[in-house]
C-alpha cells in the first residue's frame, strides 16, 4: 500500500549550486545522486531532492522538517552556521529564541519546532517531538 511506503519530498530551487552549498555545506546533508537539474539527498532514513525550476520562490508553508532529539543543540548549531531562525509572535504561535512549543492533543509532552529558510526562501524546520 502507498500508505506504508516511504515518502520522497521534492524542494524547488532556482540555483542548484547555491542550494547545494546550503544543503550540503550548511546543513551537512550528503548527496546520493547528482544530476544537472536535481540532487537527491538522504537524511536519516529518508530521502529528499532539490530540483531546479525557473520560478522557485519563498513558500508560506513548511516544505520539510528534520526530526531532532535536542532542538536547543540543533538550533544553536544552525545559528553557528549562519542560519537565521524565524521569529513569530502571533495568536497561537510564539517563538522564544526561535523555538515554538506546542502542547499536542493528549500528548504527555509538547512538541518543539524552529523554522528557517533555504536560499530560495523555502521554509524548513527542525522538530523535537514529545520534548519537555
Amino acid at each position: 500500500m502507498v500508505g506504508e511506503s516511504p515518502f520522497y519530498a521534492n524542494i524547488l530551487v532556482s540555483d542548484i549550486s547555491r542550494a547545494r552549498a546550503f544543503y550540503e555545506g550548511v546543513l551537512g546533508v550528503a548527496p546520493l545522486r547528482i544530476a544537472e537539474s536535481e540532487v537527491v539527498y538522504r537524511s536519516g532514513g529518508t530521502q529528499f531532492a532539490i530540483s531546479r525550476v525557473g520560478d522557485a520562490g519563498p513558500t508560506v508553508h513548511t516544505v520539510g522538517s528534520f526530526i531532532v532529539t535536542d532542538i536547543e543543540s540543533a538550533a544553536s548549531d544552525l545559528r553557528g552556521r549562519g542560519v537565521v531562525l524565524e521569529q513569530y509572535d502571533l495568536p497561537g504561535l510564539r517563538t522564544v529564541n526561535g523555538i515554538a512549543t506546542f502542547a499536542g492533543d493528549g500528548a504527555a509532552l509538547p512538541d518543539r519546532v524552529a523554522w528557517f529558510r533555504d536560499p530560495d526562501g523555502n521554509l524548513l524546520s527542525i522538530v523535537q517531538e514529545g520534548s519537555s
